[in-house]
């Protein structure tokens, strides 16, 4: 008998769940002013559609950044339930898991009765209110495309592909999404299309917009989502 992602909270201690990594972000670095490590950050979905993120330190972000896959369904069991930094992901639960060295998780076969992907979405008219750099996920009918353009990253001094991407809605506003890297080179964009994008940040830069990279952003073009059949 598993857990659901929905009951987690901070006072459970004995909790399994079974869920799919719907996203594995890329290994990074951390630091504060007396320590450092890396870690590792994955988003779950379960059987009831419901998500949460999770993430590894150090040790277990080496052992796991090797071992788990996207799309693939694990039991997870021990770790510890913490309040979830909204700011940086764009699943709408108050919690996340912290995972230790205690924690199991072991690989169990698909039986297809957990969905591929879930979203959080926030219409276009709400994306004006939100703060820079906030996750999210947004919808919408793309309605230009413009070329992709190789533009030097200011961070790394390195170029990536860019291409932007106007989305909109029956509200009648639109929302420019940037796409970077193998994002800009999706060949299933098309005018008309409604495409679903997971993991964008909000940014200011010349009114509102959205960015989403390649490694921190997903889209999916008609995705299947009841959202996406409204448009």
């Amino acid at each position: 008998m598993y857990t659901s992602i929905g009951e987690l909270n901070t006072f459970i201690s004995d909790w399994k769940i079974k869920a799919r990594v719907t996203k594995k972000h890329p290994k990074r670095g951390w630091k504060n002013i007396s320590r450092s490590g890396t870690l590792l950050n994955i988003e779950l979905i379960d059987n009831f559609g419901k998500q949460i993120q999770a993430t590894f330190f150090n040790e277990q972000a080496e052992q796991y950044e090797k071992v788990l896959e996207e799309n693939k369904v694990y039991t997870f069991a021990g770790g510890s339930i913490k309040i979830a930094n909204q700011k940086f992901t764009s699943i709408k639960n108050e919690f996340s898991i912290v995972f230790d060295k205690n924690s199991q998780v072991e690989l169990v076969q698909d039986d297809m009765q957990i969905r591929s992907h879930g979203f959080s979405f926030n219409n276009i008219r709400e994306i004006n209110d939100l703060d820079q750099m906030k996750t999210i996920d947004a919808i919408g009918c793309i309605s230009y495309i413009g070329q992709i353009a190789a533009v030097t990253v200011r961070q790394t001094q390195s170029q990536k592909d860019r291409r932007n991407v106007v989305l909109a809605d029956e509200s009648g506003l639109c929302v420019t999404v940037s796409l970077w890297g193998k994002n800009a080179s999706c060949e299933e964009l098309s005018e008309g299309q409604v495409m679903a994008v997971k993991g964008a940040r909000v940014s200011n830069y010349n009114g509102c917009s959205l960015n989403a990279g390649d490694e921190h952003s997903q889209i999916f073009i008609n995705c299947d989502h009841p959202r996406s059949l409204e448009l």
